[in-house]
């Protein structure tokens, strides 16, 4: 048929980030590319604005990191350098004592008999 576009993959991203904004109505359709392209974008443009140690900033390399380390996305070796330094001194120094979300906290002797079997399967 001519005109008739080809059903292509889209992916639901939110205009207004979740983890900044809350929970919006703000959605468009973008295709994996698109959408791999816009966390990589949205990352780079909080972490200019607010600096690395933003919350802001924070979420998205978050955001960013799970989708670069899943199956579908490949980025080059130097996006992935950038990327994962930033992620360990994120990690470094965001969750170190009363930074960390669970500092004062523990688990239940139930969840770690549960951790406990699921690292022994």
């Amino acid at each position: 048929m001519i005109g008739v576009p080809k059903k292509i993959y889209t992916e639901s991203h939110h205009i207004f980030p979740k983890s900044i904004f809350g929970d919006n109505k703000y959605i468009v359709e973008l295709t994996a590319r698109e959408h791999f392209v816009a966390h990589h974008l949205l990352w780079k443009y909080y972490k200019k604005k607010y600096g690395n140690k933003d919350k802001k900033t924070i979420n998205m390399a978050h955001a960013y990191w799970r989708m670069a380390n899943d199956d579908q996305h490949r980025i080059t070796s130097r996006q992935f350098e950038i990327l994962r330094h930033y992620y360990a001194e994120l990690q470094r120094a965001n969750f170190l004592g009363e930074n960390n979300p669970f500092f004062g906290r523990k688990h239940t002797k139930e969840t770690l008999e549960k951790i406990s079997l699921n690292r022994t399967r």
